[in-house]
């Protein structure tokens, strides 16, 4: 089984395409699939998703909280 994470090539794309930096907006891309994957499988708790990956749980905390504002956002202009 493989675990890796995968970059589209669609998603480098889009990030030159933005106009913002792009090494900031993949790093971002890919940080919040880490949050994603590592509440997942935490079942939601995000004390074990932070160790998961590493990340201090109230940074994960901040992170999930923005990523959730995001994605209510990108859900309410569809």
């Amino acid at each position: 089984m493989n675990n890796s994470i995968v970059l589209r090539e669609s998603d480098i794309d889009k990030a030159i395409s933005s106009g913002v930096n792009v090494t900031k907006s993949l790093v971002q891309h890919l940080e919040n699939v880490l949050i994603e994957k590592a509440l997942i499988k935490a079942k939601g708790y995000q004390r074990l998703a932070a160790e998961l990956i590493g990340m201090s749980r109230t940074k994960l905390g901040q992170r999930a909280r923005q990523l959730a504002k995001c994605k209510t956002l990108e859900q309410s202009r569809d």
